[in-house]
């Protein structure tokens, strides 16, 4: 009987294809498929519509802005009265004595272009402190041919933020989202002013590619940043930057900032601050005119292999281990320790270092959160009172560059008190692991490296960056400078 049954199923399942296959090469196929494609047609028009719409809500409340700099240029000019003051190099003295001209210091207005997005009906602006910075005049232009001079009401180089003021009437407005429930996959449009004022509010579309992105961008300039890009295909140029990331909702969910490339232009790779973080900034600066941070105070760098996990008894490879702690730290204070692995804040896990300084950025002065952290194996929870980020430095959490591959950790140099201000800046190692290379090498802690091969180190990014290129020689050689003296070590990077 099974049998039988068995024999029959087949028997009709190959009847089937056959019936099947008849229909699709009659008539009757036709007008299926046919059927098929026109459900698709109609499908893609109102994909194609979605963007469309999402379009005319948001482009009219985007900006472009035009930011005039006065720079000091040098220039050939004929010799001048003896009164006026020049500064000359070398090479201005040499080419002096050969041309009865010299070089002149003269002061010039350059215009800088990029984008914004209205967030309320009084005239607030979001766009990037880069947009802006150093600017004696800030122009806004609306879509519809409206023209203002901005007041900046505040800045926070830490995040890239800058929130602008203009006076105007019945201006057009974008929603905030929420930049916390953004997907990778997800759809996107960036709105903007790329490359020049000619191609104002341009839209592009493309997919959130992937988030928490640190691109150690904004440390060029400061020690201390605030990281965690959303990362996007949608084309981002020079002059997107300010623009809105906006998701097909018609919902900004992030703030175009960055573009990673070899020629200065789009090569398919944009980030855009999360909205959730640019919220927090720009109620500070409305309300105070600077960012008002409560901070953790410590040093710490992200469990990045196994051996992390199975050193620190984790279960997942996500957390930050602490490495050290200013002076009057809150966190030292409140019982956190060195080697503690913090893994949730306020009860919520966290991937990336990025996600952890964008939860504390949100905090203020006195805000009291719960710092879960692995002790010795043990989950531990510790309550921290935050205290206030000092002016003139602002960190929130510090930030350390490891390299497993020869087994060292290292961190800015500048502060530390190991170096003099005729010598290059450099980093120092805080952390060599037992019978790696670095230790058979004899790199110690308090090492500070200051030259790679034929590259100066002046900064953690510098670091990375000869770490990246000289990755696949088989001897690199370390410049170290520490209290016996200057040394020189043949390290192999690549494995």
């Amino acid at each position: 009987m099974i049998n039988r049954n068995v024999s029959m199923k087949k028997a009709w399942l190959f009847i089937s294809l056959v019936f099947a296959l008849i229909l699709t090469q009659s008539g009757f196929g036709y007008a299926f498929q046919s059927g098929n494609n026109q459900r698709d047609i109609q499908q893609l028009k109102a994909f194609s519509n979605a963007f469309v719409e999402v379009a005319k809500k948001v482009t009219p409340a985007v900006v472009s802005i035009e930011a005039n700099r006065k720079i000091r240029v040098r220039v050939f000019g004929f010799p001048s009265q003896p009164q006026r003051q020049r500064e000359f190099d070398q090479f201005e003295d040499f080419f002096r004595s050969l041309f009865p001209r010299d070089y002149e210091q003269q002061e010039e207005y350059v215009k800088g272009i990029g984008s914004g997005v209205i967030i309320d009906k009084e005239g607030y602006i979001l766009t990037n402190n880069h947009v802006i910075r150093d600017a004696e005049e800030i122009i806004v232009y609306l879509q519809d041919k409206r023209k203002y001079t901005a007041e900046v009401i505040g800045t926070d180089p830490l995040t890239e933020v800058a929130l602008l003021k203009i006076d105007g009437s019945d201006l057009p407005t974008a929603k905030l989202g929420d930049s916390d429930n953004i997907q990778v996959g997800e759809w996107v449009i960036a709105v903007g002013t790329p490359l020049s004022q000619k191609l104002n509010y341009t839209v592009t579309a493309g997919i959130i590619s992937a988030v928490g992105r640190r691109l150690d961008m904004i440390s060029q300039e400061y020690q201390y940043v605030i990281e965690d890009f959303i990362q996007t295909d949608a084309a981002i140029n020079p002059g997107n930057s300010g623009g809105p990331l906006v998701n097909l909702d018609g919902e900004i969910i992030g703030i175009n900032t960055a573009i990673m490339s070899n020629t200065g232009s789009y090569q398919g790779y944009g980030f855009a601050i999360p909205i959730n973080l640019v919220k927090n900034i720009a109620a500070d600066l409305r309300e105070h005119g600077k960012v008002v941070r409560g901070v953790l105070g410590v040093s710490f760098r992200e469990i990045e292999d196994q051996e992390d996990m199975k050193k620190y008894k984790l279960s997942s490879p996500y957390g930050a281990r602490i490495t050290g702690f200013p002076d009057d730290s809150p966190g030292k204070r409140d019982g956190l320790k060195v080697d503690d692995v913090i893994i949730a804040i306020d009860g919520k896990p966290f991937k990336r270092g990025g996600q952890l300084q964008t939860r504390l950025a949100g905090q203020n002065p006195g805000d009291k959160v719960k710092v879960t952290v692995m002790r010795n194996g043990k989950r531990k929870d510790i309550w921290v009172t935050l205290g206030e980020m000092p002016e003139e430095e602002q960190p929130v959490i510090t930030n350390t560059v490891s390299v497993p591959e020869i087994g060292i950790e290292v961190q800015e140099a500048e502060g530390t008190g190991r170096i003099r201000r005729d010598e290059p800046r450099g980093v120092v190692v805080i952390n060599v692991r037992k019978n790696s290379e670095a230790d058979k090498k004899l790199i110690k802690i308090g090492d500070i490296i200051y030259k790679i091969e034929k590259t100066e180190i002046n900064s953690l990014k510098d670091f990375r960056n000869a770490i990246e290129n000289y990755k696949d020689q088989e001897l690199v050689t370390f410049y170290i400078r520490n209290e016996e003296g200057w040394n020189l070590i043949n390290i192999r990077l690549k494995r």
